[in-house]
């Protein structure tokens, strides 16, 4: 199966078991993109770390508590540290990565929306 390098967006190709079996989802092309991309994410990281404080709207942090890409404790992490008093976490059981993609996306979408609506009427 074809799939893309996480990071520089080559095409490689990885056997069905390789994909079922990976954690992250992530693939790469070589050991200089794998590297890369994981010190790429630990400087985002480490950026929004610094600057969450920041952060003075309202903030939701959606997650899915089986993502391998991003830890479900960054989500925690994220709305712990945040300061704003409008905040609301909403951790999603059985769904990864792309909890807009995956099998419940309709409910994480009506979640959403209902959030978003929630905010403008206090517009």
């Amino acid at each position: 199966m074809i799939v893309k390098c996480s990071y520089c967006g080559k095409e490689i190709e990885k056997t069905n078991s390789q994909i079922k079996t990976s954690k992250s989802k992530n693939f790469f092309c070589n050991n200089s993109c794998a590297a890369s991309f994981n010190n790429s994410k630990r400087t985002r990281t480490e950026e929004s770390k610094n600057n969450i404080s920041n952060i003075k709207c309202p903030v939701l942090v959606m997650h899915g508590e089986k993502d391998g890409v991003v830890s479900k404790s960054i989500g925690e992490w994220t709305y712990s540290n945040l300061v704003c008093e409008d905040k609301e976490i909403m951790i999603y059981p059985n769904l990864y990565h792309e909890i807009f993609n995956e099998f419940n996306k309709d409910k994480v979408i009506k979640d959403l929306l209902e959030w978003l609506e929630g905010r403008v009427r206090k517009l």
